[in-house]
């Protein structure tokens, strides 16, 4: 028997499980993947919802991240000196950085995989990531954005200003930057930069999204992304693309449920923990 709680900035489950033998465990589960991170393991049922009212739900809900809980979760093997299972974890970790890094030095094999986005191996802190690429390059349709493309970056520099001062906050640093071993836009967080190696209105509003969704967690008191392409992030992508690219809003809703990118379907909405970071008033600009 499991008794579980989504928390959407991790993307996780918080579950309290039951066995038959009477004991009982609480762990996080990331979703799309069967790790139990965290696991501890108590003599009653009772104790297990205990520990996770009194001890879990205040380190996990508002705080950490996953990539925290991740590390946290190695300290814990160390400990129990589960050397092997160490580097298994190390393992499973490392295999889809290498495979992201090869398939984005060679752009022949990224243009040759990239309609099947959605079987990539992610990081166990970002699993929907690729997901999310595969809705957003084959399930949107290109004509439903204002535009197609800027011009130049004085154009983009004016579209993302446009959407920070929507929102009210801080603009980033936009660049543009060719490179033929590297065709992927990105944002740092701490530079606040904008990288863009196209010329998509469609990844500037992608990546603009996530300046938004950093500025919105630090003036809401918090330090952590946690889940980069998790729900909390496909929410704030959502009403950018709406309020600002001019997608309509119910049909981008409706694509994104369908993939399960913005939480898990029929799930118990007084079960899912959020930290609602967008104001009611943009909701319903």
């Amino acid at each position: 028997m499991r008794d579980e709680y989504f928390i959407e900035h991790l993307d996780s489950f918080l579950t309290v499980e039951e066995y038959s033998t009477g004991n009982a465990s609480v762990y996080l589960r990331p979703r799309r993947s069967v790790r139990k991170l965290l696991q501890f393991h108590y003599k009653t049922v009772d104790h297990a919802k205990k520990a996770r009212d009194d001890k879990f739900f205040p380190l996990l809900s508002e705080k950490s991240d996953l990539y925290q809980v991740i590390q946290m979760n190695k300290e814990l093997f160390l400990k129990k000196q589960n050397a092997l299972w160490l580097v298994a974890d190390s393992a499973l970790e490392s295999l889809p950085r290498l495979f992201n890094a090869i398939a984005n030095f060679m752009p022949v094999v990224n243009f040759l995989m990239s309609p099947f986005m959605s079987v990539f191996p992610s990081r166990l802190d970002d699993k929907q990531q690729y997901k999310l690429y595969d809705v957003e390059a084959y399930g949107l349709k290109k004509s439903s954005f204002k535009q197609r493309s800027f011009k130049s970056l004085f154009e983009a520099k004016e579209i993302v200003s446009k959407i920070c001062e929507h929102y009210e906050v801080d603009c980033p640093e936009v660049v543009i930057k060719n490179n033929p071993f590297f065709t992927q836009s990105s944002y740092n967080p701490v530079a606040k930069r904008i990288t863009m190696r196209t010329k998509s209105y469609g990844t500037l509003l992608h990546e603009a999204a996530h300046h938004i969704h950093r500025e919105l967690l630090i003036k809401s008191g918090h330090k952590n992304v946690s889940t980069w392409h998790g729900p909390e992030f496909v929410n704030i992508l959502t009403d950018v693309y709406s309020h600002i690219g001019g997608y309509d809003r119910a049909e981008l809703i409706s694509k994104f449920e369908k993939s399960e990118l913005l939480g898990p379907k029929d799930f118990n909405k007084e079960k899912v923990f959020k930290r609602h970071l967008l104001p009611v008033s943009k909701l319903a600009a």
